[in-house]
């Protein structure tokens, strides 16, 4: 029971975490896609961020709360986000399982 109990706490963790990667995404390029999203970034980046910095794949099981990203990935995110890492790791630090 106690297992389960963590489970679910667990994922509702997850999914907070994930509303907020969802969140910043909206605030830095407002309802885009997850796709042109990875490929403006990119764009908006040059030199920082590829066309491959992030797979549509891994945003998408991050932002449902299925994956906590890398610390290179989060650093990925940040500068997509044009937010300091510092900064986005406070935003989302208390919901690190």
């Amino acid at each position: 029971m106690v297992e389960r109990i963590e489970k679910i706490n667990d994922t509702y963790l997850l999914v907070s975490l994930g509303q907020i990667f969802q969140y910043q995404r909206q605030l830095a390029y407002g309802a885009m896609s997850r796709e042109n999203f990875i490929y403006q970034a990119s764009i908006d980046n040059p030199g920082i961020l590829n066309t491959e910095w992030i797979s549509l794949r891994s945003l998408a099981n991050i932002e449902n709360g299925k994956n906590v990203p890398s610390l290179s990935t989060l650093r990925n995110l940040a500068i997509a986000y044009g937010i300091d890492l510092a900064d986005l790791v406070k935003k989302i630090e208390l919901y690190i399982p």
